[in-house]
């Protein structure tokens, strides 16, 4: 039997998983999530900002008559 795999069996209880380790878990696995909602949200407000500046004419709305 390979050393590690012993290990691990004398480590097994019969406690359970305890709550705060389970919430770690979960906080680990939330935290990427939550940046990607953040980044995308960030890119999109973005987005919206640029195309307003970007759509009008560069004189305003009386430019080229003459």
């Amino acid at each position: 039997m390979p050393h590690l795999t012993h290990i691990q069996e004398n480590l097994a209880s019969d406690a359970g998983y305890p709550v705060q380790l389970a919430l770690f878990g979960w906080v680990y696995a939330l935290c990427p999530v939550l940046t990607l909602i953040a980044v995308g949200a960030g890119a999109s407000s973005a987005a919206v900002r640029d195309r307003g500046l970007h759509g009008r004419s560069p004189g305003g709305v009386g430019a080229g008559r003459g």
